[in-house]
């Protein structure tokens, strides 16, 4: 594994994922998230919270840049597009449970959905752009069959 280059990967992630989902909930779902006022916590409560906001964003960028770099998408941009909307489809199927028990709006979760697809599919592609294995390292992805 290229150490320096996984870090280097991460940090980038780290921060696409905050900015995003800063611009994408905190700035264009504003109002949808206004009608929503009894769902949410109030902001100076999530203020206080912060702290596990930044981590969350830290952990989903891990997963996404380790998935990267252990099925060896850290070849092509492309191929870390993939993972990524992969995560995206984990993802959304959290937002359906979510939507399945709680009273969040059909078309906020719908948004929610195709926000995951455009966060996750750039932070795959960021992270396998960044990402490179070490020279000479061959990395066996677990998706091959034996006859490919």
């Amino acid at each position: 594994m290229n150490t320096k280059r996984c870090l280097l990967s991460f940090l980038a992630v780290w921060l696409f994922i905050f900015l995003f989902e800063w611009v994408f909930h905190g700035i264009l779902l504003q109002d949808l998230y206004a009608q929503a006022v009894g769902l949410l916590r109030p902001p100076a409560e999530m203020q206080r919270r912060f702290h596990f906001l930044v981590l969350g964003h830290g952990v989903m960028a891990l997963g996404v840049v380790w998935l990267v770099a252990r099925l060896g998408a850290g070849s092509k941009a492309v191929e870390g597009a993939k993972v990524g909307l992969c995560v995206a489809v984990i993802g959304i199927g959290i937002n359906l449970v979510t939507y399945a028990v709680q009273p969040f709006s059909s078309k906020l979760v719908a948004i929610w959905c195709v926000g995951a697809f455009i966060e996750f599919g750039v932070a795959g592609l960021i992270a396998a752009a960044i990402y490179r294995p070490v020279p000479g390292t061959v990395v066996a992805s677990p998706l091959a069959t034996a006859g490919s």
